[in-house]
């Protein structure tokens, strides 16, 4: 999340590594309309789909798609850690509770995703 005083915004990100040089070339889904709000609990889900004739990288919130862009035809393989809640260099950290967090091997589809808020909304 990118913070700024009237809440902030999501991003998801991934990277292929193939930029100019050899380095990072970032895909990042952003939603640019709806604003995180402070103190309000959402559901948030990034997917890359890794379709060979579209690829994309998808944000969504609490059940919807905010956000969707042209990804990589392939992720970077290294040995990077993951983060979550923070940036890379741990300069931009979320300050909030992260209550639960799911790794997929699979590019989960928009109704998976809405079941899944729906089944956690209560």
């Amino acid at each position: 999340m990118n913070y700024t005083s009237a809440g902030g915004d999501l991003a998801f990100i991934v990277t292929d590594g193939t930029g100019p040089g050899g380095t990072e070339k970032w895909f990042r889904a952003k939603d640019l309309i709806n604003s995180i709000t402070p103190d309000v609990w959402f559901h948030v889900v990034g997917v890359y789909d890794n379709d060979p004739l579209d690829p994309k990288v998808r944000l969504y919130k609490d059940g919807i798609e905010v956000a969707a862009i042209d990804g990589p035809s392939a992720l970077q393989s290294n040995t990077e850690t993951v983060t979550i809640g923070a940036s890379d260099d741990n300069d931009q950290n979320w300050d909030g509770i992260i209550d639960e967090v799911r790794i997929s091997d699979t590019a989960r589809s928009a109704d998976w995703i809405l079941a899944s808020y729906t089944n956690k909304d209560d």
